[in-house]
């Protein structure tokens, strides 16, 4: 007797990334890189042949009309020298001996860091024109601007707002003894 063997493209893999710093790979990668990990669909051995190999694909647009590729035969890949704060998307293709499969949907990411420290910092005392004493005397006025690139005066800056809004500031204080 003969031995038919069915077998067809895979599906979709399953696809997570991982932007810095996040605690348990703070130390793989650089904040302008994406680790993106990929496995084979659940449903793979039901296709007759297991996944080879997987196809990445990213870039800024979401019909990804101009994109970078990457082969892998491993279960992650590092994209790296991505642009922080711009919005990017992956998508994942396995591959088998029938052919690639259909695409992952695609995952947005964005690779962010910390934002650095408000900009021009100004402490100062409240103005005489105030009409409280008391408040004038036990008062402080603190005025900053918003974190920005600046790589002027030799500042070596190149990440103001780390990629997102800076929507909230944390000020901090002690007496002095």
């Amino acid at each position: 007797g003969s031995l038919i063997l069915l077998r067809s493209v895979p599906d979709p893999p399953e696809v997570a990334a991982g932007t810095h710093p996040h605690v348990s790979t703070k130390e793989r990668f650089f904040r302008d890189s994406v680790l993106v990990s990929f496995l084979p669909s659940p449903t793979d051995a039901e296709n007759g042949e297991t996944t080879k190999k997987f196809k990445l694909e990213w870039s800024t647009d979401l019909e990804f009309s101009e994109s970078d590729v990457h082969v892998s035969t491993s279960n992650e890949y590092l994209i790296t020298s991505l642009e922080i704060g711009t919005d990017y998307h992956v998508r994942v293709q396995a591959y088998n001996s029938a052919g690639y499969g259909e695409a992952s949907n695609p995952l947005p990411i964005r690779p962010m860091q910390s934002p650095d420290p408000p900009f021009s910092p100004l402490l100062s005392t409240l103005p005489t024109s105030l009409s409280d004493p008391i408040a004038r005397s036990t008062s402080l006025l603190v005025e900053w601007n918003a974190p920005q690139i600046d790589d002027h005066n030799g500042r070596p800056d190149d990440v103001g707002d780390g990629g997102d809004d800076v929507t909230a500031f944390l000020i901090e204080w002690s007496d002095i003894d």
